[in-house]
């Protein structure tokens, strides 16, 4: 599923159609990639703070906030798995570098079973637990 396909499910079904201005759009970007908080991201793009908040109050903004927050997170992810690839191959720690390998193995198997709904992941871990737990509970098998 492509980036821009999972950011659309997100957004409200129906936006109203609302213009963003240049301007807006840089205030949006400082907001979410420098943390600014609206009265600085005000000040540095020539809007009065007032004006800001209410233009965040509009359905349309804040459905290009979110969106911008969630490219953020994707950008954000894609540099957490470098990393971890850069430390799995070339830390000096053999620790670090295990470490490493066992995260990107964790991550590799969401993204593959990211697919499934969470409770078809955890029902299968249910199962071999009460299987464990009947076969505590009986005894032994008998031999064959």
């Amino acid at each position: 599923m492509s980036t821009r396909t999972r950011v659309d499910a997100l957004l409200p079904a129906k936006v109203p159609d609302g213009r963003i201005s240049p301007r807006l759009e840089q205030a949006l970007g400082l907001m979410v990639h420098r943390g600014l908080s609206i009265r600085e991201a005000a000040q540095s793009t020539g809007y009065a703070p007032n004006s800001l908040a209410v233009a965040l109050r509009k359905a349309h903004v804040q459905a290009r906030h979110r969106e911008l927050r969630l490219l953020a997170l994707e950008n954000g992810r894609d540099l957490a798995i470098k990393t971890l690839l850069d430390l799995a191959a070339n830390s000096k720690s053999e620790d670090i570098r295990l470490r490493a390998a066992r995260a990107l193995v964790d991550v590799s198997e969401r993204l593959d079973g990211g697919l499934q709904e969470p409770a078809q992941r955890g029902g299968v871990l249910i199962q071999i637990v009460e299987s464990h737990r009947a076969r505590a509970a009986n005894g032994p098998p008998e031999p064959a």
